[in-house]
């Protein structure tokens, strides 16, 4: 799954279109309730996760339970965020089948979490 599968699913699922408030290519997904955002895809430096390829990859950040975190942490694709004192939220690699059938799973979990304001 690449960034543009995700766009595809958001838009069907929630009607939302991806928004470039700093670059033309990391992109903030956004509830058009409340302006909460539930995910961004940004893009990485392999390295810079600890894969040893040079190369730049499409990270998708969601929000998850704490605990959530922890155990997806474990897996093969996932990472902590550039909030990296908030385990609240929690990288997917895209692009690997690894990741693929948990995706859209986290980002209605996400969309949900954001639903009020906290």
């Amino acid at each position: 799954m690449d960034r543009q599968d995700v766009f595809r699913i958001v838009y069907e699922e929630y009607g939302t279109k991806p928004e470039y408030p700093n670059d033309e290519w990391n992109a903030v997904l956004r509830r058009k309730d409340n302006g909460k955002c539930y995910g961004i895809i940004r893009e990485m430096e392999c390295r810079k996760l600890g894969i040893q390829a040079d190369g730049i990859i499409d990270i998708l950040e969601v929000r998850v339970n704490e605990a959530n975190s922890r155990l997806m942490l474990q897996n093969y694709g996932y990472y902590k965020t550039r909030f990296e004192n908030d385990k609240k939220w929690i990288g997917i690699m895209l692009g690997i089948p690894e990741t693929d059938g948990s995706i859209k799973k986290l980002l209605k979990k996400s969309y949900n979490l954001t639903k009020y304001n906290e």
